[in-house]
């Protein structure tokens, strides 16, 4: 599951169809999430989305511990999504599109990969 939008430490930040924002806290998010046993994966690619998290929403949680440039956080979703799509396993997907958003000369510091299990990020999933 990919988000990619705004956030803050405690809610994501959608869209309702009338153009007005719509502020859904973080542990709602995470608790529909955690019901979907064949999500391995959620990536939420917006500033500050993953500041307060302590433990992973699936078996791989990707998010952003603080701002991050937009060109970053696209570079980074360019790199994951091109290295998944040669079959690589989440953990070392991860790892190239950091280098990709370094690549760029851009800052990826604010991103950050939590795993619900060691072992299991050892795996290809």
């Amino acid at each position: 599951m990919h988000f990619s939008g705004h956030a803050d430490a405690t809610s994501l930040v959608f869209e309702k169809e009338d153009g007005t924002a719509w502020e859904v806290p973080l542990p709602a998010v995470a608790e529909l999430l955690q019901r979907k046993s064949a999500i391995r994966c959620v990536i939420l690619n917006a500033c500050d989305s993953a500041k307060a998290l302590t433990e992973p929403i699936s078996p791989f949680t990707i998010g952003m511990e603080d701002s991050i440039d937009d060109d970053a956080a696209i570079e980074f979703a360019r790199g994951f999504y091109d290295g998944i799509a040669t079959g690589l396993p989440i953990p070392e997907a991860f790892a190239d599109a950091i280098t990709a958003v370094k690549f760029k000369n851009l800052d990826a510091r604010p991103i950050k990969l939590l795993a619900a299990i060691q072992a299991e990020a050892d795996h290809q999933i």
